[in-house]
């Protein structure tokens, strides 16, 4: 099994590393519905990375000591893209976080915290 401070390290390595292709050089995928993407996200960098890096300081420190997460965003596309992510990295079968997105904010409350609501 994964832990959260597992998965946050291999994160921050891929972010860290240099891409093949330059970002500016990609092409973006055509417009069909077999256009492949992981639970919805884009296929492109939206997010900065200096955002993704202080996304998941914070993050990982809530995962690890299972407390509440609130992540303030720049625009709607950040919020919507780091909205799937949390959902995505905090939602397991034995333990449900519940995700929201209100305006540019991302709130996630562990199973515990979230049933005393």
């Amino acid at each position: 099994m994964t832990t959260a401070s597992l998965a946050i390290q291999n994160w921050v390595k891929i972010f860290n590393e240099k891409p093949e292709v330059s970002l500016d050089k990609l092409e973006p995928p055509p417009d069909s519905p077999t256009s492949q993407s992981y639970m919805g996200m884009s296929t492109f960098q939206i997010i900065k990375q200096d955002r993704l890096k202080k996304y998941w300081s914070v993050l990982g420190d809530c995962i690890e000591e299972r407390k509440e997460f609130t992540f303030q965003c720049e625009n709607e596309d950040e919020a919507d893209e780091l909205t799937i992510l949390t959902w995505t990295l905090v939602f397991q079968i034995d333990d449900q976080w519940e995700v929201y997105l209100d305006s540019l904010i991302i709130t996630a409350f562990p199973p515990q915290i979230g049933e005393e609501k």
